[in-house]
Parts: structure tokens; sequence; C-alpha cells
């Protein structure tokens, strides 16, 4: 666990993308050769590309789709392999942990089910985000396609032709029986999930899925974790919500009022604010945790608007902190955005003068920078 490459997710986690391509993580580069449209989690968990990254980092060997954290390290900063090291060194325990990597053949094959599933079910989604395109969202295809052909800038065209040119049939693997038939066999050992989109409360399938795993006596020991938009609220659910061992509600979110309107285009801020509420009174089984891009345009009003739900996410899920942000690039700041970061640096009772350290440090059990 101390090896400068080595990364637990190969032995607990699969990711997979909006288009179906299954991934080590969320960040990692490159492509794995597996995509749900054809293949199965099954066919992923123990495929060559994996044997291959396990080796790898039991030899102390660096591995080509995990760059970005080694490049985030190498600039001082802590990286998703960092964190997903403590994480489950803290969830399992270091015995656990060695005892689950020597389950490993010496061709890289493991004996020990997936545990953790990070689900992006598609691009359909509702909202037009100034910061999302239609690898991501369905609703953003159209305007893609318009840009591309408008465009006089060469380059500028060439980003938008290569962001409108998707086959969006690649985007519903999610309806394929199989898929979810399958996934239903790794659950006796799931212990996270992670639904997201586009916008998964538009997923169907996803719901069907919730209630199997309550059905098969199975809810009781995964923590469901959804990123939603918070524009629907699928009422229905809370009585399936209430069997899991935790349900997280990580809701994206940049402003409020016409700030929300404009950066997540077309929504509702009265929808999504009354949203918000139905959350917050879900009781103490699921939380809130709110995540936002830190784009120009948050508004100047968002801290006010979290600090009323600060008291529910200190006492739910224990840190004084109501945002992950994500790392965005340091030209984003404005004035706002900086004040955003101050405001998140008091709340967490750290001192304001470490706010400017948070790109490299983050806040120690307090707030995660990812």
């Amino acid at each position: 666990m101390t090896s400068e490459t080595f990364c637990i997710l190969p032995w607990v986690h699969a990711a997979t993308l909006t288009d179906g391509n299954v991934h080590l993580c969320c960040v990692s580069s490159g492509g794995s050769g597996v995509n749900l449209n054809e293949h199965t989690l099954a066919d992923y968990w123990n495929s060559q590309f994996v044997k291959d990254v396990r080796r790898r980092m039991l030899a102390g060997k660096r591995v080509t789709a995990c760059q970005h954290c080694y490049r985030l390290e190498e600039h001082g900063y802590k990286s998703h392999r960092l964190v997903e090291n403590e994480v489950w060194q803290k969830k399992c325990g270091e015995e656990v942990l060695q005892q689950l990597i020597g389950k490993t053949a010496a061709d890289g094959t493991l004996d020990a089910a997936v545990q953790y599933l990070d689900l992006r079910l598609g691009n359909t989604c509702n909202l037009q985000c100034i910061m999302c395109q239609p690898h991501e969202s369905s609703r953003w295809l159209p305007t893609a396609r318009q840009i591309s052909d408008l465009c006089q800038d060469r380059e500028l065209k060439d980003d938008w032709t290569f962001k409108a040119n998707i086959n969006t049939s690649h985007f519903e693997w999610y309806h394929n029986p199989a898929f979810w038939s399958n996934l239903k066999t790794f659950l006796p050992h799931v212990k996270e999930i992670a639904l997201a989109g586009g916008e998964p409360f538009l997923i169907k399938e996803q719901f069907t899925f919730v209630k199997a795993c309550c059905e098969m006596g199975e809810a009781s020991h995964i923590r469901l974790r959804y990123h939603t938009n918070a524009t629907v609220f699928p009422e229905e659910m809370i009585p399936y919500w209430e069997q899991f061992e935790q349900v997280h509600f990580f809701v994206s979110l940049d402003g409020i009022g016409d700030v929300a309107h404009y950066v997540r285009h077309p929504s509702q801020w009265q929808e999504i604010e009354t949203n918000i509420r139905r959350f917050d009174g879900l009781g103490k089984t699921p939380s809130r945790i709110f995540t936002s891009r830190l784009t120009r345009s948050i508004s100047p009003a968002f801290p006010k608007f979290l600090t009323g739900r600060r008291r529910v996410i200190c006492e739910i899920v224990n840190v004084s902190a109501t945002c992950r942000i994500t790392c965005t690039p340091v030209w984003y700041f404005t004035r706002h955005t900086r004040a955003f970061v101050f405001f998140l640096s008091t709340t967490s009772k750290s001192s304001p003068r470490r706010s400017e350290n948070i790109w490299k440090n983050g806040w120690p059990g307090k707030l995660l920078i990812i």
C-alpha cells in the first residue's frame, strides 16, 4: 500500500463510461478493451487488461492508464489513487486488504469479486450544462452539431465536430437485460454502487435494479450513491432507499436562482430547491452532498444557501463542509469562487490561511478535493 504505483481499485472496483466502456476508475485513461455493448462486467473483471494492471502494480511498475494520478502526485497534489488507498484501508484494515491482494495469481487473475461499482448509465439527460458535452448529456447533441456547422475557427470546429460525432446507439447499453442479470450475480459481494449518467433518475432500469437489490435481500450491506442534478425526485423509491446501508445524493449545483438556470440550462431553480428540501427530509440514512464545478458563473449567494444545510451533512456523514470540489484549473477562479473556497475553509474549522493550500493538501478529514 506504500508503493508509489499501487492502487487498490483494480482489486475492488470497476467503472463504466456513458458509452459502455469499462475503465479502472473514473479518472483512468485509455480503454480496457471491454465495452458493455458487447461484453459483461464479468468479462472485464479478470480480463487480460486488468490482470496486466494488477501484475504491474504488484511489481512496482507504472500503469499507462494511471498517468492522471501520477502527474498530480509529481506536482504535490493528492491523487485519486492516494485517496482511494486511504479510504479502503480505513474501511477494511491493512490485514483484510493484504489477504485480498494475496488472492492474486501469478498471471494477475483475482479470486475475489468486485466490491465497488461506478455505473455511468448512458448520456440521457434533461439539462444542457455549460461545462458539459454530448458524451455526458443527450440534450447537448443537437446544439453541438449546430456549433460544429457554424464554427469558422478550425480548432473550435474540430473540437465540436469530435464532440458531436457520436453513435447514439452506443449510449444505450443499459437497456440490455443481460447487463442487469450479470450485475445481480455480483450483489452478494458488492459494498458500494454509484449511479450516474446523464441523469440517473431518468433511467427506469436502475429503479428496477434498486428494487431487485431489496427483493434479493442484498441492500442492507450496500452503500448506494447517486449523482443527480436534482431536477427529478422519484418519491416512490423512498421505501427502497431506506433498506440500504447508506444512500448518498451527490447534487450537482453551482448557484441559485438565475445562475443555476444559466449554468445548468434549462433547469428551474424553484424545482431544484423543492427537490433538495425533499432530500433533506428523508431522515438519517440518506445524506446530501453538494458538488460544484466552480465555474466563472458561480453564484455569490451560493455559500449562504449551503449554510443552512451544513448541519445535515455534519450529522450524517461526519464532515464539516458541504461540498466536494472537482479540481478545476486555477484560471477559473474569480472573486466569488475565491470567496466560496474561503467559506468552505471556515466551515471546516481550518485556518483561513490554509485555504491557499487546498489544491495540494485538501482538508484532512474535513473536505476531500477530488
